[in-house]
């Protein structure tokens, strides 16, 4: 089943709504949103299910260490369970005098054997 822009916006707004209390938020690229989402390569078909208890795990087991990451920093964010790979980069913003870490996701797929040079933070 296709995702859709409003379904993945809303996704990334609830995931925003955790991390906010910690300064930091996630974007989805114009890519990973409408170029790979739900590209057919994916197979089995990426879910929107999927992708919330990708990130919610994430939240609960990553997210102190991306907190200090330095602008620039890459990595890819492996799921073992679902063979999914968010190869991701980190910007600063500041607001309100205060400095954010965003998770920018690069790209998304499906693929069990990705290959990365960046560092892998796993999630099961």
């Amino acid at each position: 089943m296709t995702i859709t822009e409003q379904q993945l916006l809303d996704l990334e707004a609830d995931i925003n709504d955790i991390l906010a209390e910690d300064c930091a938020r996630i974007h989805f690229t114009f890519h990973a949103a409408f170029e790979r989402i739900n590209d057919p390569r994916n197979k089995p078909s990426i879910t929107l299910h999927e992708l919330d208890n990708v990130f919610q795990t994430f939240i609960q087991t990553h997210l102190s260490t991306i907190i200090d990451y330095d602008e620039g920093t890459r990595f890819v964010l492996k799921c073992n369970k679902t063979h999914l790979h968010f190869p991701c980069a980190i910007t600063h913003d500041r607001q309100v005098g205060k400095l954010w870490v965003v998770q920018n996701v690069i790209t998304v797929m499906r693929k069990k054997d990705f290959k990365s040079p960046d560092n892998f933070l796993v999630i099961n």
